[in-house]
């Protein structure tokens, strides 16, 4: 029972902890937006978690205890990839502005311009053909 209690419901944290990370490390791969993340906080959530590394390796040493030990290392690294991602795209992230319809926002990261929906993002030749055919229907619609 001990064992268990020592090596495998770490591991089993592990599962969980790895389930939380994912989402949010895929979500910024994929949109590069770290608009409204922390650095301070994941500097010092990766400065928090090598303290627990080392703590975790010590015990192992120690007692030979290892599912802390891994649970920690997978954390670290979860974390680390999300720092990165941070600073790397921080720079990059979108800045969102009005574009003059309601419908849509202006998003541009400094190189490449998009329209913004609520649901999806369009390129720009297609949401401004899209934007200019409902001009023609009802040109009211746009004037103040």
């Amino acid at each position: 029972m001990i064992n268990f209690l020592l090596n495998w419901l770490p591991v089993l944290g592990t599962v969980f902890l790895t389930i939380c990370y994912l989402p949010q490390i895929r979500k910024t791969s994929i949109t590069k937006d770290v608009n409204g993340m922390s650095v301070l906080f994941w500097l010092s959530l990766n400065v928090a978690l090598i303290f627990m590394l080392v703590n975790a390796i010590m015990i192992f040493i120690k007692f030979g205890t290892w599912g802390t030990m891994i649970t920690e290392a997978l954390n670290e690294a979860l974390a680390l990839i999300m720092l990165i991602m941070v600073l790397k795209y921080r720079k990059n992230s979108s800045y969102l502005h009005d574009a003059g319809h309601s419908d849509f926002f202006q998003a541009s990261d400094g190189k490449n311009t998009w329209y913004v929906s609520i649901n999806e993002i369009y390129p720009y030749e297609l949401i401004k053909k899209k934007i200019q055919e409902e001009f023609k229907k009802a040109p009211a619609k746009f004037i103040n």
